[in-house]
């Protein structure tokens, strides 16, 4: 009987278990899904120079790290993209890697992109990455980091 008893507790163990971990699986896919759209939408909005749009993908405390090292805020950062100052011309990402914990995401991928900053033209070739929170229900990206690929 207590054979019993404990295969049977044993085996409600494994299922709970299972459970758990198809739950958890299920939840990481999720997450990764709604990511993958929101760095696409951002990515997107960042391309039309769209400042209204990218609004909704930063927070009011983002930061940007740029591939020299200079650090930008938001409102610096939207306003040179609302006076013409940056204009993307090009804006691609490939090779996305995306890391989820909870509601806190690391998102790296290589970013290319041209342009103009003040009317002289550039190109650029990174690794980017972005640290994203979902604060009341939405994605947010709250930093990023841009480093330089040197050149071969």
């Amino acid at each position: 009987m207590k054979s019993k008893l404990a295969t049977s507790i044993f085996t409600i163990l494994l299922l709970t278990i299972g459970f758990e971990a198809r739950a958890h699986q299920a939840a990481q896919e999720k997450a990764i899904a709604e990511i993958q759209q929101f760095e696409q939408r951002f990515s997107s909005a960042l391309a039309r120079n769209d400042v209204g749009a990218l609004q909704n993908y930063l927070s009011a405390d983002w930061k940007i790290v740029s591939g020299d090292g200079g650090v930008i805020d938001r409102a610096r950062f939207f306003k040179v993209i609302a006076g013409g100052d940056l204009k993307h011309s090009q804006m691609s990402f490939s090779e996305p890697s995306i890391r989820v914990y909870g509601d806190m995401a690391l998102v790296t991928s290589h970013a290319q992109s041209a342009g103009s900053y003040k009317g002289v033209d550039f190109k650029t070739d990174e690794m980017g990455t972005d640290v994203i929170v979902k604060k009341g229900g939405h994605w947010v990206c709250v930093f990023t980091q841009l480093t330089t690929i040197a050149a071969k």
